[in-house]
């Protein structure tokens, strides 16, 4: 199961079950698989430490997420890689080891991998709400300037009421009159203008 760190991250707790290499990395998978855009921490021991050695989520938004890290920092230096893209980042001067700050690596699986030391993954997860917030917003733009997105349908017509049930039939000649259909068409188009202002705020 995943569980809470306080910085805000999950670390994956592997039952006693799995033990393996590959059986880990297959559980991990599913974990972040059924909790998208949710982070998720690994840690290692180092010199009787516990220190955070990487940050990993799932998302179906690698495209989004790639655009709001580019926005965020200055210095992005972009690389293919085997299945996805890595975004090296840095402080001062790009392509000096000493100014790197991040290491996103984007997978087409829809894994993200950010690497770096405990301290920069540190600020990286402070932000991360604030990244998602962002990368949600963009997902929203962009289905919305998306010409193949059909405007959402009309809503249905009021079904008629009791009146109208039992005087159907004597009412029959009257909806025939051109009057009576004109203010049945009038109704309906006031209908459909209130609900695209509702869809529109």
């Amino acid at each position: 199961m995943a569980t809470n760190d306080q910085a805000g991250s999950r670390e994956i707790d592997y039952p006693e079950t799995i033990t393996t290499k590959e059986d880990k990395k297959e559980y991990k998978e599913m974990i972040l698989r059924n909790n998208p855009d949710i982070l998720y921490a690994d840690y290692i021991n180092q010199e009787g430490r516990r220190i955070k050695n990487n940050l990993i989520f799932y998302t179906t938004l690698i495209n989004e997420w790639k655009l709001v890290i580019d926005n965020e920092y200055q210095l992005v230096v972009r690389t293919e890689i085997e299945h996805g893209e890595r975004f090296d980042i840095f402080r001062y001067r790009p392509y000096e080891k000493k100014n790197r700050i991040l290491t996103i690596s984007f997978y087409t699986t829809g894994t993200v991998l950010v690497q770096s030391n405990e301290e920069n993954l540190n600020l990286f997860e402070n932000i991360f709400a604030q990244l998602n917030v962002r990368v949600q917003t963009e997902r929203e733009q962009a289905q919305m300037n998306n010409p193949n997105n059909p405007p959402p349908p009309p809503s249905p017509p009021p079904p008629p009421s009791d009146h109208q049930l039992r005087d159907g039939e004597e009412r029959a000649e009257e909806r025939d009159q051109p009057q009576a259909a004109a203010e049945d068409t009038s109704s309906s188009i006031t209908d459909i203008f209130r609900n695209l202002s509702v869809g529109g705020d």
